[in-house]
């Protein structure tokens, strides 16, 4: 069975989604490597420093929404720590997310294309009790290496809105340039960047877009939680629907909505009697 992996130049480190964490001790024990063999380091942080954010007065989630937002802090559901919202255009998947994320006293993560960042900076700021300071853009190599710089001296912000490029970039760096002393270099490793921000809910957008972005990300965090949005998150590519599955099991998804359907398809065909009769004139090759 194939196994979809990151790796650098050096062949030393090869980054799986936990997801295959089973399927890869199988392998090596089929291999002969047995769990005598195998050190497992759990770096996944379960907690994150409290930040108080609230919900401005106004923004109720409706029933339907309610039922979505109790299905992602569910821990029961699975133990994985990623939840999929699939929710038909206009169902609110924005405010669901938001307002699930302020309720867990942390700071958030908005990793999404550079298209929709400024989309969410206006919704963050104006579902939730925030400022533009308490709101930080995260679209250079440089801010990331900033960032992180601030937080090591104690400046931290209530959400951090991720270019995805901006990563991918910076993780493909990592990859390829792969350097002893990267690190210290940079001031951080690709994988502690969230864990030093104190992000402890990242909100992914449109997951069905550049899901080799997407896949990148969960090889490089370990947040507690992950929300991921989509409404169309479905493939005729087998191997984009293996991904796609790999992210976000069929346990972890919530898919009780259903899209309307606008659109009606009815298979008609038709042919003529007679054509010298009617005096139809066909001009096309092969006619007569």
């Amino acid at each position: 069975k194939a196994r979809f992996f990151r790796t650098i130049p050096l062949k030393n480190e090869f980054r799986f989604h936990i997801e295959q964490l089973d399927g890869l001790l199988t392998a090596f024990e089929a291999a002969g490597i047995g769990p005598s063999d195998i050190e497992i380091i759990d770096k996944q942080y379960t907690t994150a420093p409290e930040v108080k954010i609230t919900i401005k007065d106004g923004w109720i989630l409706r029933d339907y929404q309610l039922d979505v937002k109790a299905f992602i802090l569910n821990k029961d559901i699975s133990p994985s720590k990623s939840r999929l919202a699939s929710l038909p255009t206009g169902t609110g998947k924005t405010v669901i997310a938001i307002c699930t994320a302020a309720e867990l006293n942390c700071a958030i993560g908005i990793p999404v294309p550079a298209g929709y960042s400024e989309k969410w900076k206006g919704d963050v700021l104006e579902q939730l009790n925030l400022s533009e300071e308490d709101v930080y853009m995260v679209n250079s190599r440089a801010k990331i290496i900033k960032d992180v710089k601030l937080a090591d001296e104690g400046t931290k912000y209530k959400v951090y809105i991720f270019n995805q490029e901006t990563l991918a970039s910076f993780y493909k760096e990592y990859e390829t340039a792969y350097f002893k002393g990267f690190e210290e270099h940079f001031g951080v490793h690709p994988e502690d960047i969230f864990e030093k921000l104190g992000i402890g809910v990242t909100i992914i957008d449109e997951t069905h877009e550049a899901i080799n972005m997407v896949f990148g990300m969960f090889a490089y965090t370990n947040v507690p939680l992950v929300i991921g949005l989509s409404g169309t998150l479905r493939s005729r590519d087998p191997f984009l629907l293996r991904i796609q599955k790999l992210l976000f099991p069929a346990s972890v998804r919530y898919e009780k909505i259903r899209m309307a359907k606008y659109i009606n398809f009815l298979p008609t065909s038709y042919t003529f009697m007679n054509l010298m009769a009617n005096k139809i004139k066909l001009t096309y090759n092969g006619t007569m």
